[in-house]
């Protein structure tokens, strides 16, 4: 006679199954998946019953389980959702893990006096249960053990449980009241965590720890009272908890762990008492009611993020205990408009203050030797700051946008300017670098539209890019012998530069480095500057005379673009190159000396110098690329080294040599077209219509070459008369 059923017979069970006497255990998965079972009846032989012995039993609708029974195993009766009740005897000691788990049919469930354990997610997922007594015999709530019950309202813990498991009733929607009662010494890690519905609970002088997350979002809590008891606040314990008016933190609690109360926006009011030595990181994040905070004398650290982004804090008072604020310690509370720090703080962390709009002044004391990077950004109502002379670098960003910053004092110590430490601080007007400085960042000062004067000093040696762009007030910059470069984009957009002393130390300018300095009249390139960038002075609308030195070997792409002012300009024996567009649009321009130097001048190059009437190409020059000279009235000599684009058709030669209905008028000495011996054309005129147009065309043959704007006779006379080593290069 067998013991025990040891496997289903198959997965066709239908209806109702009844175990004879002779069975004294199910073992595990006896029945699993028998989808078809509806009913059983277990013996009273019955001892144990196996796990997952009924999992997934999705049509059984009833059991019966005899007082024989002591073990339940884990997951017996997982996710069996047409059983609707269940009757536990009071021989059963333990239930198991899972052992009702997502039962969602279940909705009463009667747990005896003998059980001593509920185990882990026990009954997790039965959204059909609305309430749960759980007898004076049981000592812990398995974790899970209730998880997602939705349906569950009200739940009696009795004095015999010593701890709430993690989330042993986490997102039980509909629980609206609990009682803790005195036995419990630890709440577990999200116990209570989504019970939105809850609105009050007590947690008795038993509880020494609130684990993390133990009551996150139950956004319908309204109070709570922690006991003296309690020495520990886990991480983000109350986070989300927005009905939470207020709330007081026993003399107990040496730290307040981080998040406990992010994102509480109802609370108006809370109490940290003097036990409390450090606040940890973004423990009141996102509290917007609170309006004040006073932070004990024990406090030695404010954490990361710890107050950010609480809107209606209008004032903090710092202690003397705290050395340090940690990063976005008070980021984004825009309604603080005065905060205090004490002299034994050393640090100032990044983003401490960053985005506090109204606040309008802060002193820095003496003690500290660091502020972070992007501490006091976009505080747009500070007029004023003090920084101590114990500061030795201004790290990145830190005044970034403090728009209402009218002057600054940079002490002596500072040694370093970061990147962007001023940039858009509209209302500065002036700023005293101190000599100790021996760099400066790029954008340190950047669109600082009201500054109007600044002074670098000796020490600095590279100005960087973007340093001074778009300080439209800025009249006029000494540059110190100490410095040999200057970056790109460096007084980019400075349209109120009238004029700027470049100093023999300096051996290159930056791209764009003055680009758009529109009321910049003159400048002298010293003889030390080997090397000027792509745009350094476009759209200098205002230059009317530069001179460049015979150190410099390139003109780079671009450089004078959009200088409609300029005149003459004279380039130097030693520049071999001059770029794409580098003096595009210079309308102005009504001469220009090539040296015999130049072996290259570029795309577009002096395109739309509509002033420019004639230029000499020198001998030395083999390549002269598309548009260099479109949109003038230039002509030019070509010389036997000269070398055109081959892909131009005839419809584009004045990309190269413009023309003025087809070919220049003032290359004739005569309108008449008719006959040769009133020379139409001079010899180096015909030379270069011809040169051009065979390069374009790549003809080879005489008969086969048409000028389309020229008389057919006059195209054959010319022919007659090309040097043959044109021919030559051309065939």
């Amino acid at each position: 006679m067998r013991s025990h059923l040891a496997s289903p017979p198959g997965d066709g069970f239908l209806g109702e199954v009844t175990i004879p006497d002779s069975v004294t255990e199910i073992v595990e998965g006896a029945f699993e998946g028998c989808t078809g079972l509806t009913s059983v009846t277990i013996p009273g032989s019955v001892t144990h019953i196996g796990g997952f012995a009924f999992d997934r039993c999705i049509g059984l609708t009833s059991v019966t389980i005899p007082d024989s029974v002591t073990h339940i195993g884990g997951g017996a009766f997982e996710g069996c959702i047409g059983l609707t009740s269940v009757t536990i005897p009071g021989s059963v000691t333990e239930i198991g893990d899972y052992a009702f788990a997502d039962c969602t049919g279940l909705v009463s469930v009667t747990i005896p006096g003998s059980v001593t354990e509920i185990g882990e997610g026990a009954f997790e997922g039965c959204t059909g249960i609305t309430s749960v007594t759980i007898p004076g015999s049981v000592t812990h709530i398995g974790g899970f053990a209730f998880e997602g019950c939705t349906g569950l309202t009200s739940v009696t813990i009795p004095d015999s449980v010593t701890e709430i498991g993690g989330g042993a009733f986490d997102r039980c929607t509909g629980l609206t009241s609990v009682t803790i009662p005195g036995s419990v010494t630890r709440i577990g890690r999200s116990a209570f965590r989504g019970c939105t519905r809850l609105t009050a609970v007590t947690i008795p002088d038993s509880v020494t720890v609130i684990a993390e997350s133990a009551f996150l979002c139950c956004t319908g809590l309204t109070s709570v009272t922690i006991p003296d008891s309690v020495t520990h606040i886990g991480d983000y314990a109350f986070e989300g908890c927005t009905s939470l008016a207020s709330v007081t933190i026993p003399n107990s609690v040496t730290k307040i762990a981080g998040g406990v109360f992010s994102g509480c926006i109802g609370l108006i009011s809370v109490t940290i008492p003097d036990s409390v030595t450090e606040i940890r990181g973004y423990t009141f994040e996102g509290c917007t009611g609170i309006t004040s905070v006073t932070i004990p004398d024990s406090v030695t650290e404010i954490g990361g993020s710890a107050f950010s982004g609480c809107t209606g804090l209008a004032s903090v008072t710092i202690p003397d205990s705290v050395t340090k604020i940690g990063g976005s310690a008070f980021s984004g509370c825009t309604g603080l408009v005065s905060v205090t720090i004490p002299d034994s703080v050393t640090e100032i962390g990044d983003y401490a203050f960053n985005g506090c709009t109204s606040l309008a002044s802060v002193t820095v004391p003496g003690s500290v030797t660091q502020i972070g990077y992007s501490a006091f950004k976009g505080c747009i109502g500070l007029t004023s700051v003090t920084i101590p002379d114990s500061v030795t670098y201004i790290e990145g960003y830190t005044f970034e946008g403090c728009a209402s910053l009218a002057s600054v004092t940079i002490p002596g110590s500072v040694t370093e300017i970061g990147y962007s430490a001023f940039r858009g601080c509209i209302g500065l007007t002036s700023v005293t670098i101190p000599n100790s400085v021996t760099k400066i960042e790029g954008s340190a000062f950047s669109g600082c539209t009201s500054l109007a004067s600044v002074t670098i000093p000796d020490s600095v040696t590279y100005i960087e890019g973007y340093t001074f762009e778009g300080c439209t007030s800025l009249a006029s910059v000494t540059i110190p012998g100490s410095v040999t470069e200057i970056g790109y984009s460096a007084f980019k957009g400075c349209i109120g530069l009238t004029s700027v002393t470049i100093p023999n130390s300096v051996t290159k300018i930056g791209g764009s480095a003055f680009a758009g300095c529109t009321g910049l009249t003159s400048v002298t390139i010293p003889n030390s500057v080997t090397q000027i960038g792509g745009s350094a002075f476009a759209g200098c609308t205002g230059l009317t005379s530069v001179t460049i030195p015979d150190s410099v070997t390139q003109i780079g792409g671009y450089t004078f673009e959009g200088c409609t002012s300029l005149a003459s300009v004279t380039i130097p024996g030693s520049v071999t190159e001059i770029g794409y567009s580098a003096f595009k649009g210079c309308t102005g321009l009504t001469s220009v000396t090539i040296p015999d130097s130049v072996t290259k001048i570029g795309g577009d190059a002096f395109a739309g110098c509509t002033g420019l009437t004639s230029v000499t190409i020198p001998n030395s020059v083999t390549q002269i690329e598309v548009g260099a000279f479109s949109n003038t009235d230039v002509c030019y000599a070509a010389s036997d080294s000269l070398v055109l684009p081959y892909h131009l058709n005839s419809k584009r030669l004045g990309e190269i040599v413009p023309y003025n209905h087809h070919i220049p008028k003032r290359w004739f000495n005569s309108s008449t077209w008719s006959r040769w011996n009133h020379p139409l054309l001079s010899k180096t005129a015909k030379e270069s219509v011809l040169c051009m147009f065979l390069a374009a065309n790549r003809l080879g043959e005489k008969k086969s070459l048409s000028l389309p704007f020229l008389p057919s006779e006059l195209v054959l006379i010319i022919l007659g008369h090309v040097p043959s080593r044109f021919l030559g290069k051309f065939a």
